[in-house]
């Protein structure tokens, strides 16, 4: 499955598309496919190492 990834703070250009194995699934929990995401005005401001 693909994950975008940051390692360190800054602007778009330091999100990774990587890809990882989709994770096990134990005892009592489910494992949901998102198919729409969004990104808020405060995942900006952590992003760039700001939020305050």
């Amino acid at each position: 499955m693909k994950n975008v990834r940051q390692y360190k703070p800054g602007a778009a250009d330091v999100l990774i598309l990587e890809d990882v194995e989709i994770p096990a699934i134990q005892q009592g929990e489910v494992l949901i496919q998102g198919l729409y995401t969004s990104v808020n005005y405060a995942d900006i401001k952590t992003r760039m190492g700001n939020k305050t």
